[in-house]
């Protein structure tokens, strides 16, 4: 949450950070932006960034991590792996 925290409200920050949008809006799951420069897992630089959009203002919802293949043991204990339709 500290890590993430300058993005919360912060799009243009986020821009300049190197994420950039990835999708339009799917519903119930916000705006995805990218940043392709962020490779492996490290829990404070999530890979994409998940904005709800409220008239001039973006809110940061939700992070996410992104492996090309499942890796063979979760990269946080406890961790659970999902998957939707959009995948």
């Amino acid at each position: 949450r500290a890590a993430t925290a300058k993005y919360v409200s912060n799009l243009p920050l986020a821009k300049h950070d190197g994420y950039a949008i990835i999708t339009k809006m799917v519903p119930n799951m916000g705006y995805h932006f990218l940043n392709p420069k962020v490779t492996g897992f490290n829990v404070t630089r999530p890979a994409i960034l998940v904005y709800e959009h409220n008239g001039s203002s973006w809110q940061l919802g939700a992070l996410e991590w992104v492996w090309t293949t499942k890796p063979a043991t979760p990269p946080l204990p406890g961790a659970t792996y999902g998957s939707f339709g959009a995948a």
